[in-house]
């Protein structure tokens, strides 16, 4: 017969490594869904539904805050939906 603490232990064990699994992929999340939130040119004019040349003068009014990386722009989802909020 197996001693009860071992078998409570290693049940403890089995719990713990399913937590920590799950914690890793909730943080994987999370990242995926942060680099999913930021928009191109191209797709933050698709999202609202304006040209290009209206995203650079949002973007050059200071309607839209923008980051830049390189040559390029990329704007938060968050951000998008804010003005779209404010428009109405």
């Amino acid at each position: 017969m197996e001693n009860p603490f071992e078998i409570i232990l290693d049940k403890l064990s089995r719990i713990e490594m399913i937590l920590v699994e799950s914690q890793r992929n909730r943080t994987e999340a999370l990242k995926s869904d942060n680099r999913a939130k930021q928009m191109t040119v191209e797709e933050a004019a698709e999202f609202l539904r304006v040209s290009k040349g209206s995203i650079y003068r949002y973007v050059m009014t200071g309607v839209l805050p923008k980051r830049k990386f390189g040559n390029k722009l990329y704007f938060k989802r968050e951000a998008l939906e804010n003005l779209i909020e404010k428009s109405n």
